[in-house]
C-alpha cells in the first residue's frame, strides 16, 4: 500500500541533497538531484504513475552514491551510458530509412563556458579600451609641450633679432627656425592622433557593450519562470501544513540569467518555506507576496507575508550578545529556531543560514525586516548580470574599497559638517592619515540613511564579483572580491552590514563591533 506522504519524503530528501550540494558547489551532485526532482513533480497525484516512480528512485541510490563519493567518475559513467541508449541498436534490414529531422528555426547550442570565454575576452578589450585612451592622454601632454618648445624657440629668435656680423650666424638662425616649424608639425600629428585614438577607443567601448548585450540575451529568460515555481511550492507546503494561503506576483516580466534563476530557486524556496510554516498558525489563512523589480544593475526579489512577523524576544533570547543585537541577525545564525521540536517542515536552524550561503556565492544579500503594520519581509539583493555590477571605489590612505553603486545614493564634501561616520572605524582600521574630504550616503533598504567618511572616491567600474570564504567576508564585512582592470585583487563592502556597522558607532555603542584584524 502507498503512503500519501511517500513521495513527498522522497522529495524532501532529494530537495536537501540538492541544496546541501550546491552550497558545496558540488555542481554535478545539484544537477542531478535538479532532474530527479522534477521527475517527482510530474508523478504527483497520478497513483500509477508515483509506484512506478518510488520504484525507479530506488534504483537512483547508487547512483547517488557515486556522486557524492567520486563526481567526475560518475558523470563520465552516466555519459557513456547516454551515448549507448541514444545510439541503440541497427535498423533491421527492409525498413523503411528514418525520416530527416525538421531544422530548428536558426537556434544554436552553445555551451555557457563559451559564453563565459566569450564575456571574460570581452573584459579584456576593455582593457585596451584603458590603454588607449591612456595613450591619448599621453600623446595630448606630448602635444602640448611639443608647443611650448615651439613658442620659447621662437621667443628666443626674437630675442635674438636678425642675422648680424657680430650677432648669431645666420645658419645656426635658420636651424633653429626649423626645429620650431618640425615641433610645430609634430603638434599639429600629436592632436590628430589623439582623435584617432579617441575614436577607436570609443568605438571599442560601443561594440564591446553591444556585444556583451548580446551575448547575455542568449541565456536570458523571464523571472515568469522563478515566480511560477515558487507560487507553486507555497501553494503546496500551505496545503500541506493545513493553511490557506493567497499568493500574489508581481515582475514576472522582468529578464534574468537562466542559470542566476536556476541558482536562485533554492535559496528563494527557503524564505518561502520558512514564511508559511512561521508565519501563520495551524489552519490559518493570510496573504503571501512574491515580487520582483530591478534597481540599476541588481535584481530585487522580496517574500513578504501578513503574519505573526518576527519573534523578537525569542530570537534575542537564543543568540547572547552584545546590546542591541537585532532579531534578523538572530534569525540568521546556524542552529537557531524559536521552534521547540523539528518537524518536516522546520525547526532546525539551517534553512535560513544556508540560503544567506548560497546568496553569498552569488555576490548577494539577505535582510530579513518586520512589514508594517505585521508580518515580516525578507529581501534577496544581488546581481542581475551574473556577477557584473557597478562598483564604486572608497579610498582609506593606501586602500580601496568597493561598494555597490546601488547602496550609494549620493557623494558630498565637507563630511564633519554632516556627521559622518569614518568607514576606518566601521572595519576596525587606524584612523587614516589623510583628511577625510568626501562623504558617501549609504541608502538601504530598511534602514535610517547613513554617511560614511572617506579620504576619496574614485570613478565608477563594472566589475566580477566573486564570493569570497566566510572567514575573510566576516573580517570586512566584504560581501566578495574583484579583480580591478589595472589587475589589482579588490575587496566590495557588504553595504547592509557597514550601514548597520556605522549605526552602532554614532550610537555611541561602538566597543560591541569586532576589532581590526
Amino acid at each position: 500500500r502507498l503512503e500519501p506522504s511517500a513521495l513527498n519524503d522522497v522529495y524532501r530528501v532529494v530537495h536537501g541533497l540538492k541544496s546541501a550540494a550546491s552550497a558545496e558547489g558540488d555542481n554535478v551532485t545539484t544537477w542531478y538531484c535538479h532532474g530527479l526532482e522534477e521527475h517527482i513533480l510530474q508523478a504527483r497525484g497520478e497513483i500509477g504513475r508515483e509506484r512506478q516512480l518510488l520504484v525507479e528512485v530506488a534504483r537512483h541510490r547508487a547512483v547517488l552514491a557515486a556522486l557524492l563519493d567520486d563526481p567526475r567518475r560518475a558523470l563520465a559513467t552516466l555519459a557513456r551510458l547516454a551515448r549507448v541508449t541514444m545510439d541503440g541498436p541497427p535498423p533491421e534490414s527492409g525498413s523503411s530509412p528514418p525520416t530527416a529531422p525538421e531544422p530548428e528555426q536558426g537556434s544554436l547550442q552553445v555551451p555557457e563556458q563559451a559564453l563565459d570565454s566569450l564575456l571574460d575576452r570581452l573584459q579584456r578589450l576593455e582593457q585596451v579600451h584603458d590603454d588607449l585612451n591612456r595613450a591619448a592622454d599621453l600623446a595630448t601632454q606630448f602635444g602640448a609641450k611639443s608647443r611650448q618648445q615651439r613658442e620659447s624657440l621662437n621667443e628666443a629668435l626674437r630675442m635674438i633679432g636678425p642675422p648680424r656680423p657680430w650677432g648669431a650666424p645666420e645658419a645656426a638662425l635658420r636651424i633653429v627656425e626649423q626645429v620650431a616649424r618640425g615641433l610645430g608639425t609634430s603638434a599639429g600629428w600629436a592632436a590628430r592622433g589623439v582623435q584617432a585614438m579617441r575614436l577607436s577607443s570609443e568605438r571599442i567601448r560601443t561594440e564591446t557593450s553591444s556585444t556583451r548585450s548580446d551575448l547575455t540575451q542568449l541565456r536570458r529568460t523571464s523571472l515568469r519562470w522563478l515566480l511560477g515555481r515558487l507560487e507553486s511550492a507555497a501553494l503546496e507546503l500551505a496545503e500541506q501544513q493545513g493553511k490557506q494561503v493567497r499568493v500574489q506576483l508581481k515582475g514576472g516580466d522582468l529578464p534574468i540569467d537562466r542559470r542566476l534563476a536556476e541558482r536562485l530557486l533554492d535559496p528563494a524556496l527557503q524564505l518561502v518555506r520558512n514564511a508559511i510554516t512561521h508565519a501563520f498558525a495551524e489552519h490559518g489563512r493570510g496573504q503571501l507576496w512574491l515580487e520582483a523589480s530591478r534597481v540599476g544593475g541588481w535584481l530585487r526579489l522580496s517574500v513578504e507575508d501578513d503574519g505573526r512577523g518576527l519573534d523578537v524576544a525569542g530570537l534575542q533570547a537564543l543568540v547572547p550578545g552584545p546590546e542591541g543585537l537585532d532579531a534578523a541577525s538572530a534569525a540568521l545564525t546556524p542552529f537557531v529556531s524559536t521552534r521547540q521540536h523539528a518537524d518536516a517542515f522546520a525547526g532546525r536552524g539551517v534553512g535560513l543560514p544556508m540560503a544567506e550561503a548560497l546568496l553569498a556565492k552569488l555576490g548577494g544579500t539577505l535582510h530579513l525586516m518586520s512589514r508594517e503594520p505585521r508580518g515580516a519581509r525578507a529581501l534577496i539583493e544581488l546581481p542581475a548580470e551574473s556577477g557584473l555590477i557597478d562598483t564604486v571605489w572608497l579610498t582609506h590612505d593606501d586602500y580601496s574599497f568597493g561598494l555597490p553603486v546601488m547602496y550609494a545614493r549620493r557623494v558630498v564634501k565637507n563630511s564633519e559638517r554632516i556627521g559622518a561616520i569614518s568607514l576606518a572605524r566601521c572595519l576596525g582600521l587606524p584612523p587614516s592619515r589623510r583628511p577625510l574630504t568626501r562623504a558617501v550616503e549609504l541608502d538601504i533598504a530598511g534602514l535610517t540613511p547613513v554617511y560614511l567618511s572617506v579620504s576619496g572616491v574614485l570613478p565608477v567600474e563594472t566589475v566580477n564579483i566573486h564570493a569570497v570564504p566566510p572567514s575573510i567576508a566576516r573580517r570586512g564585512p566584504y560581501s566578495g572580491a574583484v579583480l580591478r582592470r589595472g589587475g589589482q585583487l579588490g575587496l566590495v563592502l557588504h553595504g547592509p552590514v557597514v550601514a548597520l556597522r556605522a549605526q552602532v558607532v554614532a550610537s555611541g555603542t561602538s566597543s560591541s563591533l569586532p576589532p581590526a584584524r
